[in-house]
């Protein structure tokens, strides 16, 4: 089979894992068409920079915010990007970036926050070049421009294999503590290390959650699982074991 890991996503007949797979309230048709993965369509995820203390940044040890975006954005798109953020703000450095479903945007984040749109704690940025495939949990994209950077997890008010799809805040910011406490536990288990390679370029794989950022102006419910960005490592092929969120 010459399809990658995202092209089989997008073959398969619903969630390998649920069986009432299809059930996704809150898609029209033309969403469907758009986001569904089994129409396999490239999307673009929308930029936004978040004023923090609101706006929050977790992660594994050794990825900080800035080389979290060094990774996925090129130069003259943080470069634009900066500048937007530039022309709305004294201080830059006082803002997380963040990616932003397009389904997101117009059902949800743009008409929740336009109070903080409005006041500049929440500055639109922009499309990258990078395009995306959904996996069938629809709210995960593989990036098909360049598919050695991260996956990303991004909130859809959506349900979709009887859950709704987003990201709850609490669960966001202690994902990287998670990673590292089972990399850990892979670490020092010789049969997960060794033999399965749990987590390696040609052993059984698991999905580490590395960085979370997390947008929360307001203690309802709805906006703390609305505006929230998880970057994962790739899924790599599986030999022994597949390990899934």
């Amino acid at each position: 089979m010459d399809l990658d890991y995202a092209e089989i996503e997008g073959e398969l007949d619903g969630h390998p894992w649920i069986v009432a797979n299809k059930g996704r309230l809150g898609f029209d048709y033309g969403d469907y068409h758009d986001y569904a993965p089994e129409r396999a369509q490239p999307l673009r995820p929308l930029w936004l920079a978040a004023r923090k203390p609101w706006a929050s940044y977790q992660a594994v040890d050794g990825l900080d915010h800035d080389r979290l975006l060094d990774g996925e954005l090129d130069r003259s798109t943080r470069d634009a990007f900066t500048a937007k953020l530039r022309a709305r703000s004294d201080d830059p450095g006082a803002y997380a970036w963040l990616p932003v479903h397009p389904w997101q945007w117009a059902n949800v984040v743009l008409p929740l926050f336009a109070a903080e749109l409005a006041a500049g704690d929440l500055v639109v940025l922009g499309e990258a070049a990078d395009e995306y495939l959904p996996q069938q949990s629809v709210r995960t994209l593989s990036n098909r421009t360049s598919p050695l950077r991260h996956h990303v997890k991004l909130p859809l008010s959506v349900l979709n294999t009887l859950v709704w799809r987003g990201l709850p805040t609490d669960r966001a910011l202690a994902a990287p503590a998670v990673t590292a406490y089972l990399r850990g536990l892979r670490d020092a288990d010789p049969f997960l290390r060794d033999q399965c390679r749990l987590g390696r370029s040609n052993g059984a794989s698991v999905s580490a959650e590395l960085a979370p950022l997390v947008a929360v102006p307001h203690h309802s419910r709805v906006m703390s699982t609305s505006c929230t960005a998880r970057f994962t490592e790739d899924r790599v092929p599986v030999l022994l074991a597949r390990l899934r969120t």
